[in-house]
């Protein structure tokens, strides 16, 4: 409930969260009716891709000007091309659940950071140890005293995003952000291949957004960041 009321409070649009309450309003998402059928899901973006298909609407997050005035303070921070980035690592760490490996990552990295030039912000709470957060050019939004809210709303800022499938991917998903996106084969992968349709990118996605079903070696990640910067 807290991270909701964090995400919700961060819109341009007024929400107001009633746990465990029954909608009764017409305005009132989900609907029970919806939220009732065997194919409902949090975690979906099923019923964003058939609003995308018939309407052609791109899905945006929309935040408060609070919150973009704190993503802009740090974006300037930065005054050349920034990418922001997430490494998820949740243990046991496995690959296969799109786990970051941390070696290819910090070859990627030392290979592409230049501070000032090209720099790299990792966003999230996972454990990214000085290993990565001690390259030049690298930087952590946790340490530099970012809140959840600034750090999804700088991805909208950024000139690119690359990551491991998580949550925080939502935040480049519904932007307009050039962004690489690995999620390992085996994870997910029925519903990977019923939200992708056998492609590599969502039906609303831009073609320099992408969701590469494949392991995020260096030579990969490589591959992500030219696509980015194209």
């Amino acid at each position: 409930m807290k991270l909701a009321e964090l995400v919700f409070q961060s819109s341009v649009l007024e929400f107001k969260l009633q746990p465990g309450v029954e909608p009764k309003l017409a305005q009132a998402w989900p609907m029970t009716a919806s939220s009732g059928g065997l194919r409902f899901s949090y975690f979906s973006y099923s019923r964003i891709i058939e609003l995308h298909r018939a309407e052609g609407i791109e899905p945006r997050l929309e935040w408060s000007e609070r919150i973009l005035e704190e993503a802009r303070r740090s974006r300037r921070r930065f005054p050349g091309r920034l990418i922001c980035a997430h490494l998820k690592r949740v243990a046991p760490y496995q690959v296969e659940e799109s786990n970051a490996e941390i070696p290819e990552w910090r070859e990627f990295l030392a290979r592409n950071a230049k501070p000032g030039e090209h720099d790299f912000m990792i966003l999230g709470d996972d454990e990214v140890g000085d290993e990565i957060l001690a390259i030049p050019g690298v930087f952590s939004a946790r340490r530099m005293g970012m809140g959840l809210a600034e750090q999804l709303a700088g991805v909208g800022l950024a000139d690119g995003f690359i990551a491991m499938g998580s949550g925080i991917c939502a935040a480049a998903n519904f932007s307009a952000t050039p962004y690489v996106i690995f999620k390992h084969p085996a994870h997910h992968g029925r519903e990977m291949e019923s939200e992708l349709a056998g492609g590599d990118r969502f039906p609303f996605a831009q073609a320099r957004q992408r969701l590469w079903r494949r392991q995020a070696t260096t030579e990969a990640l490589e591959d992500g960041l030219r696509l980015i910067l194209s």
